[in-house]
């Protein structure tokens, strides 16, 4: 099911606005839970100090707004429960409009199938909610570091 309505509020960068470019390095945040949201945000922005972090609550707004900052590539830590996308389809379109964005996805459910499938199709990395915080930061430092430069993704 596709979402139109135009971005929400909490889709835009933490400081500015919505059309200023995104830095090389930054994070996008798509999850439907504020909470989740705002922890990531908080936790990411305590540890790195300079790390943009972006947010979207559907995967309509993800897109929108990766779409307007596409030359940056954000790193994106997404959910595959979302108010207009469920499950690994989230994940495929998502990829299907952006093969080379760099992926992590963060699930509710801790199934070795989702894990898998999500791999599969293209995902850096499968980090459950009920997992360790430390793995999340570990992924995202490793994305959003200078040694990332040297990385590629591969489609």
């Amino acid at each position: 099911m596709a979402h139109a309505a135009p971005l929400s509020p909490h889709a835009a960068p933490l400081h500015g606005e919505a059309s200023m470019s995104l830095p090389a390095r930054g994070i996008l945040v798509v999850d439907d839970h504020e909470l989740v949201r705002l922890g990531l945000r908080a936790l990411l922005l305590a540890e790195t100090g300079s790390v943009p972090v972006y947010e979207a609550r559907c995967l309509a707004d993800a897109l929108h707004l990766y779409a307007l900052h596409a030359a940056s590539h954000p790193l994106v830590l997404l959910d595959l429960d979302l108010p207009d996308s469920q499950g690994l389809d989230t994940l495929v379109r998502f990829r299907r409009a952006f093969p080379s964005s760099p992926v992590i996805v963060l699930s509710g459910k801790d199934s070795h199938a989702l894990m898998h499938g999500a791999l599969a199709l293209g995902a850096q990395a499968f980090l459950p909610k009920t997992g360790h915080l430390g793995e999340v930061l570990r992924y995202c430092l490793l994305y959003t570091s200078d040694a990332a430069d040297d990385m590629q993704c591969v489609d």
